[in-house]
């Protein structure tokens, strides 16, 4: 702002006065006092002329009337805090600046020197407020523009010493370097960064030239380091057999970590830059995390992950199934098994335990979803057992049920296509069913219920097909005989009900009276 305000001051001393005062024609070199105002009538600018030539330093005020900008004829330049305090000063010889142009504090301290010869540059310095130098720098025309500077802490101590060759050192403000960089000959081979004790605290290894904007492709290894001198990590940069050489697509920076007491944190292992372990360890040494990873996969999926406790004991053992799901066991504090799963020929064995350890539960899954499973109570004994008939996309369980006290509720077996079911209430027989299963859309049975002394309640045969479905049911009295009859016909189109016919009949001395019939259809816009 301070130039543009002196730049202001110049056109304003060769335009707006030429529109005022004494031979304010623009054909006649300026000549007389000119001057310009604040809205409120207080003097704002002021100058003299004579026969063109300014005679007069170039006064700009304040609002408040004290002087803001001075320019003298011999081209010194002065300007004003407005309690008059100096704020810069520079000279200026044919356009061009000369000396030094100094800036100022609002205490008189210096803020910046900047020293030029005919017009150039070449010397910049910077101060704190307190009158201490925080920068000087040496401005290079050649072979392009850059700047070479040495900075300082408020306490005088140097924060950075920068050569002519644009190398540099940091400093803590107690003296200790910060960071160093070492050479072989234009080659940076080390870069060094220390805390403020001296210790080292991270060292970067080049090998060879840094190609702009990629690091990794020269870097060899960096150590960071606990301020006790212990390492923090220590890294490298793996490489694929497929690199390109001069990009860093595909590189990958490889670390071990380390506890501030010196064990090791974590360790990753890789292979033609894809992970292939990770191994994780508590502060005392012990494992604490194991996982694996499919190299194969573009993604890096995790196929083993093992957890434990710092006692040694497995907290949790998962891996990648068939499927793509991981599936987890778990443990107990005291190591006993909560869920267990184990993998074999491409079955997965799902086990489920008791807090005691027993078992709960156990379950057979193919790749179609669960082929068996077993359930226990707590005293052992099976509460139920199935296992998984397929057709195509449709599957169907088989089972095996029981009552707590151990006597069978339901039993079922497949021969063939055909399933025979039994229920059982309280031990007796209260119903049974013969179907013939061959998917969800293509189901015959026939099934009887019992009454409680064992004769027959009624009989139905039911047909399930993709088009329709019908259900034909004869029901007893209370000796046996055949009383009454019903059945019920749906047609299907696309999976939805269209149509269906409902019939129902007493049956009196074998012939069907007292029938009623209903008949519906779809109504088709």
């Amino acid at each position: 702002m301070r130039y543009l305000f002196y730049l202001f001051l110049v056109s304003l001393s060769f335009t707006l006065f030429s529109c005022a005062g004494e031979n304010s024609s623009a054909n006649k070199p300026r000549h007389g006092t000119f001057k310009s105002y604040y809205p409120d009538g207080t003097l704002e600018l002021e100058v003299r002329y004579e026969n063109g030539i300014r005679v007069s330093p170039l006064r700009h005020f304040y609002p408040s009337g004290k002087l803001h900008t001075e320019v003298d004829t011999a081209g010194n330049y002065r300007q004003y805090f407005e309690d008059g305090t100096l704020a810069m000063e520079f000279t200026e010889k044919n356009g061009k600046k000369i000396g030094d142009e100094k800036i100022y504090y609002s205490n008189g301290n210096l803020n910046s020197v900047l020293k030029y010869n005919d017009g150039v540059c070449f010397l910049r310095e910077g101060y704190f407020e307190n009158g201490v130098m925080h920068s000087s720098c040496k401005i290079m025309r050649t072979p392009k523009r850059h700047e070479i500077c040495q900075t300082f802490y408020k306490s005088g101590k140097p924060r950075q010493v920068k050569g002519d060759d644009g190398r540099y050192t940091l400093y803590h403000e107690n003296g200790n370097v910060e960071r160093d960089f070492v050479y072989r000959g234009d080659t940076l081979v080390e870069d060094r960064v220390y805390y403020s004790s001296g210790s080292p605290k991270e060292i970067k290894k080049y090998k060879g030239p840094i190609p702009k904007n990629c690091e990794y492709c020269a870097l060899e290894t960096k150590i960071s380091y606990y301020n006790n001198g212990k390492i923090k990590d220590s890294c490298y940069i793996e490489k694929p057999d497929d690199w390109d050489g001069v990009t860093a697509h595909g590189l990958v920076r490889v670390c071990k970590q380390f506890y501030e007491n010196g064990t090791v944190k974590k360790v990753p292992t890789f292979s033609n830059a894809k992970l292939v372990e990770l191994r994780e360890y508590f502060s005392s040494g012990k494992l604490k995390i194991f996982k694996a990873y499919n190299v194969e996969n573009a993604k890096d999926e995790t196929v083993v992950d093992i957890r434990y406790r710092e006692d040694g004991l497995v907290e949790d053992s998962c891996f990648r199934t068939f499927g793509g799901r991981m599936a987890c066991s778990t443990f107990d504090l005291n190591g006993k098994p909560k869920v267990l799963f184990s993998e074999k020929d491409g079955v997965l064995l799902h086990q489920v335990f008791y807090a005691d350890g027993n078992l709960k539960s156990t379950s057979l899954i193919g790749a179609d979803g669960e082929l068996s499973h077993i359930n226990y109570n707590v005293s052992g004994s099976v509460i139920d057992s199935c296992y998984r008939l397929f057709r195509d996309k449709d599957s169907r369980e088989i089972c095996k049920v029981y009552e707590s006290d151990g006597t069978l509720k339901l039993f079922q077996t497949l021969m063939n296509d055909t399933i025979f079911e039994k229920r059982y209430f309280k031990g007796k027989l209260y119903s049974e069913c013969k179907t013939i299963w061959k998917g969800s859309y293509d189901e015959e049975s026939v099934c009887k219920s019992y009454s409680r002394n064992g004769l027959l309640n009624d009989s139905t045969v039911k047909v399930n097909k993709k088009d329709y479905s019908s259900e034909i049911r004869f029901g007893c009295n209370g000796v046996g005989a055949f009383d009454r009859y019903s059945e019920n016909i749906s047609h299907r189109e696309n999976g939805l009900r269209v149509s269906g016919d409902f019939k129902a009949c007493k049956i009196e001395k074998g012939q069907f009276v007292d029938c009623k019939e209903e008949h519906w259809r779809e109504k088709k816009e």
